[in-house]
């Protein structure tokens, strides 16, 4: 999660890019990620498909 004063700075963006990549290297077929209800965009800009599942904190935002 990035701070809201560097959100929109391609910080996030660069982080998980260097995540996939590793995960590409190391040959894994998947993993599990969590993003707040604000998030689902970003998630979905980095080619990566939603599996909804219930989080309890998502209700508290």
């Amino acid at each position: 999660m990035v701070h809201t004063d560097f959100q929109r700075k391609g910080i996030g963006t660069m982080g998980m890019e260097t995540l996939l990549k590793h995960c590409q290297q190391e040959i894994l077929y998947g993993f599990n990620y969590f993003a707040l209800k604000g998030g689902k965009h970003f998630i979905r800009s980095l080619g990566l498909r939603n599996v909804t599942q219930k989080c309890p904190w998502n209700d508290a935002v």
